[in-house]
């Protein structure tokens, strides 16, 4: 199945909102910015119709996955999704510059994160909440480890940011978060991806 970005019009600024507005504290400092500077896209199949490109609350856009359970009433299937098309490209971007992060909004964790630490993925702390982050993946499998913990249902948020600065140094030179943190990051942002469509993929914006 073909993917591509679709262009969003105004009614996808206003689903980026609310589920900013719904989030944490990165969330929240994202949803202060200037809007209007953004194009919005969705991630969708190619032959997806355009009323149903505006439907961000349901899936069904793609095939359903692999059988997970069966039971003698139900058959759970895993579901298919755009995380590795979301990785290629940050993959990609993470690479030109030390400078650069990608912090996500781990809505299922709370601190202090020792299940996400366990696993292998950095993760940055504040009062309330975990962000998986990642500064200069090895590998794509690597990446899309720490988006996978992105995923929430209502919330997931994945964010690529340009500090200014050695990310990897900043990182490691912080315990926790604090509101000027969380600043920066949405100051330097570059690119972000909420979820949608159930799960099945994201919209996305950028300058």
């Amino acid at each position: 199945m073909q993917v591509e970005e679709r262009l969003l019009d105004d009614r996808g600024r206003a689903y980026v909102l609310t589920k900013l507005r719904g989030g944490m504290e990165l969330s929240d400092a994202l949803s202060r910015a200037v809007f209007s500077e953004f194009r919005f896209r969705a991630l969708v199949p190619s032959d997806t119709p355009e009323s149903r490109v505006y439907d961000f609350a349901h899936g069904g856009l793609f095939p359903e996955g692999e059988v997970r359970m069966r039971t003698a009433n139900s058959t759970v299937r895993g579901v298919t999704n755009t995380n590795t098309e979301i990785v290629s490209r940050l993959y990609h971007a993470i690479r030109q510059s030390p400078d650069m992060i990608i912090i996500c909004e781990a809505m299922n964790a709370t601190p202090p994160g020792v299940p996400l630490i366990r696993s292998g993925v950095q993760v940055l702390v504040s009062v309330r909440q975990v962000y998986p982050f990642s500064v200069r993946p090895s590998s794509e499998e690597e990446l899309l480890k720490v988006i996978r913990l992105s995923f929430a249902i209502p919330h997931s948020l994945v964010v690529l940011s340009d500090l200014g600065e050695n990310a990897e140094q900043w990182a490691c030179a912080r315990t926790t978060l604090e509101r000027a943190e969380f600043e920066k990051l949405a100051a330097g942002f570059r690119w972000g991806a909420v979820g949608a469509y159930d799960g099945e993929s994201y919209v996305t914006w950028s300058a």
